[in-house]
């Protein structure tokens, strides 16, 4: 079995940790981002130095929460990484480092939520994300990892939109608007968890991961993946536009245009033979679905932040995170469509 290292090793070893890398970098704290810049937006939270410093402490509460999942699932799944020679940095990483993070950081997590005696609801749903995150990760045999189903419908409310909700309820606007961001990121959830899910279904059902692309079978969950969640996602967001122009006006309208110039734009490339509406390279992922999830998942926040920042200049560092955090799709999502605009122009 592999553990963490028992060498005393240096102090700082666990800043290597993958843990802290997806927190920073996935979409799932960009759609937090975009929460926050939401409420900003529309008048719930203070256009002020005050509002950005709770705000901040959510996101960190946020952050700290899902590096501690990420923690959970890779001191669990440790011996496998190791087979598939995956590195977690849980090899460099002393042993008491790692014991001493899985208390402290949830602790962490509830402190940095102000005023929390007056804020329980957020504080029950970070203990709700925390319940969800240690159940679905708990050893083989007894997680919900392994529970087909259930263990779907918690990987993606755990991740995606619960953390959001704590900041919905934080600032008193559990409401239609938190109710439908929340379906977006719930389909977000359900359609990339379900290509994974396709993805590494031979691996899952060769290791005995029971997966709910290993208990419906990789045909049941192909048809699943393209009837059901890939199409709600497209509902999602088409309602996510609509919110926008219902709250902010001129704003939501600017995010339509952009999303119908972006999709006219593919129309064009496509039919040009530039880019292939099913890139074997992207493996089931169509071209309208790819352009889609990008714009939600970088442009879209990013837009919002920069209206947000507009109305109250102190929310410039939240707007450089958002920034920030996309790095990695920088050198992947966006640098494959510069590429193709590119070879477009050249003709």
């Amino acid at each position: 079995m592999v553990k963490p290292s028992k060498e005393r090793g240096r102090w700082p070893a666990f800043l290597g940790l993958r843990a802290w890398v997806f927190p920073v970098f996935t979409i799932d704290m960009r759609l937090c981002y975009f929460t926050a810049f939401y409420l900003v937006a529309v008048g719930a939270a203070p256009e002020s130095a005050s509002g950005l410093v709770v705000i901040v402490r959510l996101l960190l509460a946020i952050a700290v929460y899902e590096a501690w999942g990420v923690l959970v699932n890779d001191y669990v799944d440790r011996d496998l990484d190791a087979t598939a020679g995956k590195k977690t940095g849980l090899e460099e990483t002393p042993f008491w480092q790692v014991n001493a993070l899985f208390v402290l950081l949830p602790l962490a997590g509830f402190l940095l939520i102000p005023d929390p005696l007056n804020h329980l609801m957020s504080v029950g749903i970070l203990a709700l994300c925390c319940i969800l995150a240690f159940i679905y990760s708990a050893p083989a045999g007894h997680r919900l990892k392994e529970k087909g189903a259930w263990g779907f419908v918690a990987d993606v409310i755990l991740e995606k939109p619960l953390p959001s909700l704590i900041i919905f309820a934080y600032f008193g606007r559990l409401g239609w608007d938190a109710l439908i961001l929340a379906l977006l990121y719930s389909s977000i959830g359900g359609f990339t968890l379900g290509l994974h899910q396709i993805w590494d279904h031979d691996t899952d059902r060769e290791y005995g991961i029971g997966t709910m692309a290993v208990k419906l079978g990789k045909d049941k969950m192909r048809s699943l993946y393209r009837r059901v969640f890939v199409p709600f996602f497209y509902l999602t967001v088409g309602l996510t536009i609509a919110l926008l122009i219902y709250r902010l006006g001129s704003f939501g309208l600017l995010a339509a245009g952009l999303l119908v110039v972006a999709v006219v734009a593919l129309v064009y490339l496509v039919r040009s033979g530039i880019v292939l509406r099913e890139d074997v390279k992207r493996r089931e992922v169509s071209a309208e679905l790819w352009v889609v999830y990008t714009y939600v998942d970088g442009p879209l926040p990013t837009l919002l932040g920069l209206l947000v920042v507009f109305q109250a200049p102190v929310y410039i560092p939240l707007l450089v995170a958002t920034l920030a955090s996309q790095l990695h799709m920088f050198r992947r999502h966006y640098r494959w469509a510069m590429e193709k605009i590119g070879t477009a122009i050249r003709g």
